[in-house]
């Protein structure tokens, strides 16, 4: 019986919310629907993503771009505020449009712009700066991460 009222609900539930999506307009091609998730001004609470582009320094050895890769993915993923981390070589610059001068790509997502302050002072990241800093060279992308 339990069954049956449960195959029951379930007809009855699909009978009345099928139509109402099957009429729900769909948005025009390219046009996911996304609407502002704020307006200009407001406070947004959004996470951020840190990018950066190592240059590595000529005469490094052929093994420091994937030297500085494990060190980054030791020490940053446990650094509080850090949502995820990767960090990678690169791996074509043969477009007109590419970037170029770089080794290494660094990504890292964090929960805001109070947590890149955490990121920025905290040990693991300091003693990485040191190690890195005689070896290479470095530019900083920091951006708004909206997701869908």
């Amino acid at each position: 019986m339990r069954r049956a009222l449960s195959t029951l609900s379930f007809a009855v539930l699909a009978a009345v919310t099928l139509p109402a999506v099957a009429q729900r307009p769909s948005p025009p091609p390219g046009d996911c629907g996304a609407r502002p998730t704020h307006r200009v001004g407001e406070a947004t609470k959004l996470a951020l993503d840190h990018v950066v582009l190592f240059k590595l320094n000529p005469g490094e050895p052929a093994g420091a771009a994937d030297e500085m890769i494990a060190d980054m993915l030791c020490a940053l993923p446990q650094i509080p505020g850090a949502i995820a981390v990767s960090a990678g070589k690169k791996l074509r610059d043969d477009r007109e449009h590419h970037v170029k001068d770089y080794d290494v790509m660094l990504t890292v997502r964090l929960t805001g712009l109070e947590a890149l302050a955490t990121y920025a002072s905290h040990p693991s990241h300091v003693r990485l700066v040191e190690k890195w800093r005689p070896r290479a060279t470095w530019r900083v992308i920091d951006a708004e991460a909206r997701l869908p």
